[in-house]
Formats: C-alpha cells, sequence, structure tokens
C-alpha cells in the first residue's frame, strides 16, 4: 500500500515538473477570418462596444448576460462591464485602450472586475482587394505554476472556438450591413 502510494505521489510530481518546463508560460490566441465587407464598416463594428451585442459569442453563450455601457463606448475610453450566471462567460469588464481607424484596436478585458490583471486582446484589420481581413488575438501570462499551465491549455482550445465562432457571426453580421447599404 505505501509502495502504490508513493508511486502515484512521485508519478504526480513528476508530472507537474515536466509540466513546468516543456507547457508555455502563455495563453496565445489566435483567429483570423476575411468579411467581404469594407474596411470602415467591419472596423465600426468592433470599435463600437454596443455593436458586440450582434456578433460576440459570449452573447451566444448567454443571450440573458446583463451589460452596463460606461459613457463612452466608441474608440479609446470606451467601455462596458457584464455580468452572467453562466460559468462559461462569468463578469467582468472590457476598454478600449487604443484604437487607430481601421488598423487595429487593442484592449484590457478584466475577469471577474479584478483590475490588477487585465488580459489583453488585440484586433488588426488590412483590406485586401475590396475585403476585410480580420485577425483577434489574445495573450495572457500564464506564470510559473504548473497547475496554470495545464489550464491554459484547455482554455486556448476553448476560447480559440469562441473567437471562431465570434469571427464568424461577425463576417455575417458585416456582410449583411454591406448588402444593405
Amino acid at each position: 500500500m505505501r509502495k502504490k502510494l508513493l508511486l502515484i505521489t512521485s508519478g504526480i510530481i513528476l508530472f507537474f515538473t515536466i509540466g513546468y518546463f516543456v507547457l508555455p508560460n502563455e495563453l496565445n490566441v489566435n483567429s483570423t477570418v476575411t468579411i467581404d465587407a469594407p474596411i470602415d464598416l467591419v472596423f465600426a463594428q468592433v470599435n463600437d462596444l454596443k455593436n458586440w451585442e450582434n456578433w460576440s459569442p459570449w452573447k451566444q453563450l448567454d443571450p440573458k448576460m446583463k451589460i452596463n455601457y460606461g459613457e463612452n463606448t466608441i474608440g479609446v475610453g470606451g467601455s462596458y462591464a457584464w455580468t452572467s450566471k453562466n460559468p462559461n462567460v462569468d463578469s467582468g469588464s472590457m476598454e478600449i485602450s487604443k484604437s487607430k481607424p481601421n488598423q487595429s484596436i487593442e484592449t484590457k478585458i478584466f475577469f471577474r472586475n479584478d483590475k490588477s490583471k487585465p488580459s489583453p486582446s488585440n484586433w488588426k484589420f488590412e483590406e485586401i482587394s475590396g475585403k476585410t481581413k480580420v485577425t483577434w488575438l489574445m495573450r495572457s501570462d500564464l506564470g510559473a505554476n504548473p497547475l496554470s499551465k495545464f489550464i491554459g491549455i484547455m482554455v486556448n482550445g476553448k476560447l480559440g472556438t469562441l473567437f471562431d465562432a465570434g469571427l464568424n457571426k461577425l463576417k455575417f453580421h458585416s456582410e449583411e450591413l454591406s448588402k444593405n447599404k
């Protein structure tokens, strides 16, 4: 019995030690889509936080989530906070920290309203033959804790799927707006 317990404990320690050295220290999610709509129209869908309700993957996960907008919702300083009972959506706030028209947007996301540890998110917009290539990126430091690194691997896949869903909905919404212009 003691030998079995020692083997199991040693295995767990070895597993986490290897994970510490092998697994990445950073969460890195990256998703891209090409949208058949003008760059200024697509940019506006991301740069105005009120437009996120039309395509946000989190709004799709919890249509009942409550959103409170800041005084400004467009460009630098634009912000909103959300509350959800869905554990996959959680609660938090987001603000636009940088915005270069038709080029890029940077946001800071604060989960559970923890202002000490923002998760930065970046958007890049590129015009290609009248279409708009949009890339949505998120990077976050996972620290040195091996458990955080293992969780980061699971979160990376889940966020990638959500980013893809959000970009596809942004594509559909933007193309519909472009047709009706």
